[in-house]
């Protein structure tokens, strides 16, 4: 079990990966969150609804200032263009490694890891730059001995600002989509 401490919602906690007790509680989280968004939104799609009122309701409940950090992949092209599925895999594989190691020296939320494309929330700006750094030096590293085929190739954006955070899996705002237009 790799134990991490992050920080959620200005309140340490502790994520346990791999913890059967734990993922289901995260699921009870985010079904409990989408409950009150659902029902929130049905609200403000009534005619005579207060869309000021719901919407300041809806930032208040999830809303927070962040700074998100979103890393894609670069070259994606050459695993199509070599139809090379499996070297996709691998270096996915091999760089979620990576990052994992990297975050978990900071107070951060790891809030997506799907595909080419990962998605971070840090409380301190100056951590996520860091945290970047620190990729793109561990990323290097492994990259010396590696046959270009082989090679991790990431691109990495950041912003900072207020971003609605949905059972912490689902992440949306300006600077969300600023980040991953970056990367």
């Amino acid at each position: 079990i790799l134990v991490t401490s992050y920080l959620l919602l200005t309140t340490p906690y502790l994520l346990l990966y791999r913890s059967d007790g734990m993922q289901y509680a995260s699921r009870i989280s985010y079904h409990n969150s989408l409950n009150i968004l659902e029902k929130l939104i049905d609200e403000r799609l009534k005619p005579e609804a207060n869309k000021t009122q719901i919407d300041s309701r809806i930032w208040s409940l999830f809303g927070d200032n962040w700074t998100v950090m979103s890393i894609s992949f670069s070259g994606l092209s050459r695993f199509i263009a070599d139809k090379s599925v499996l070297n996709f895999v691998q270096i996915t594989h091999k760089a979620r490694r990576i990052f994992i190691d990297c975050i978990s020296a900071y107070d951060s939320i790891l809030i997506n890891m799907s595909g080419g494309n990962t998605l971070i929330l840090f409380k301190q700006t100056f951590e996520a730059v860091e945290c970047a750094i620190e990729m793109q030096r561990a990323v290097t590293k492994y990259n010396l001995d590696k046959v270009d085929a082989d090679k991790i190739l990431i691109r990495i954006g950041i912003g900072h600002g207020k971003i609605l955070i949905i059972g912490m899996q689902d992440i949306f705002g300006t600077e969300v989509s600023a980040a991953s237009k970056l990367s």
